[in-house]
């Protein structure tokens, strides 16, 4: 038999094994990480004083501003009275305000009121060559390639500025739900190149004041005169060489380091949709992403307009060495 000290440590150890078997009984899975940051929502509706709920939770009538919530992807729904209830998605981003104005339609007699279907809409805009300042109805919205899928339904003018190349513009009509994608092919604008003046003809002169004279000899030299066709000395075939060789290396040079720019400017987009994707995954100092990409659309832009002078250059050139052939 055992004394009463020794079932002491017995007593003890079963203890111990009761609580390991209890702890890692107790394990569970990590959470899912929660985007860092906090935004503001704004939620407007027509007409107004519709229940509000984001993720079925009520959180009261619009209008209504709510503030200091986690930045997410969250389900909005907005519910009004004899009005169909309306159900959307909504990306609230991190230090930013989001406002979405909606629209409750009414029930009709007989008519169930089903949850109508998203009402935002999203826009693609893409240019050749990208750089392209967008303007959505005369207001900048950013540059090409461009996207944003917070778009409210209705018609908007759009507008498109790069620098050498001929404005586009155009209206596009959004229904709700709708993903439209503009891909616009910028169209080149060209150089004028200023032509010098044909010399005039020998018939549109003006024939030269021949003082009078009763000599027969004096009257044939001043019908000689008058009649004789003035002799051009065309230029020389050494000349005509130089010309085109200097057009032509110009307009090859200034082409290649145009083509050069274009590489730069492709090469600060994709560090602008680099940063943009780094900027999404982030938990911390959205700061120097914003520095980082208006600093890669700056270069963009600057590189954009250097390359473009240099495609009109070697254009114009390229047309001076067509107009040197033949003369």
């Amino acid at each position: 038999m055992f004394s009463p000290m020794n079932k002491i440590p017995a007593a003890l150890f079963i203890l111990l094994l009761m609580a390991t078997a209890g702890a890692f009984g107790q394990q569970t899975t990590p959470d899912a990480p929660v985007p860092a940051g906090r935004g503001t929502l704004i939620v407007l509706s027509d007409p107004v004083g519709a229940d509000i709920l984001l993720n079925n939770k009520p959180m009261g009538t619009t209008p209504l501003r709510i503030i200091n919530i986690p930045a997410a992807i969250y389900r909005l729904t907005i519910k009004g009275s004899e009005r169909k209830p309306l159900d959307s998605t909504i990306t609230v981003a991190a230090n930013a305000t989001q406002k979405i104005s909606l629209v409750l339609l009414p029930i009709l007699p007989g008519e169930p009121g089903e949850v109508q279907s998203s009402a935002l809409c999203t826009l693609v805009v893409k240019t050749t060559p990208p750089g392209a300042t967008l303007f959505v109805n005369d207001r900048p919205a950013g540059v090409t390639p461009f996207a944003n899928d917070t778009m409210q339904p209705g018609t908007y003018h759009l507008r498109l500025d790069l620098a050498g190349y001929n404005s586009m513009e155009g209206t596009l009509d959004l229904l709700a739900g709708e993903s439209h994608t503009v891909d616009k092919k910028m169209a080149f604008k060209p150089v004028a190149v200023a032509t010098a003046a044909a010399p005039a003809s020998a018939a549109q002169q003006k024939p030269a004041a021949v003082p009078a004279k009763d000599s027969a000899a004096s009257l044939a030299r001043a019908k000689a005169a008058i009649t004789q066709e003035p002799k051009l000395k065309g230029p020389s075939h050494g000349g005509r060489t130089a010309r085109r060789w200097i057009f032509g290396t110009l307009a090859a040079a200034a082409g290649s380091t145009g083509w050069y720019f274009d590489t730069r400017v492709a090469a600060a987009v994709d560090e602008q949709k680099k940063i943009q994707a780094e900027y999404r995954t982030a938990g911390s100092g959205f700061d120097q992403y914003e520095t980082r990409f208006n600093s890669a659309g700056k270069k963009a832009r600057d590189h954009a307009l250097v390359r473009n002078i240099l495609y009109g250059s070697a254009a114009g050139c390229g047309l001076l060495f067509l107009i040197s052939i033949p003369f």
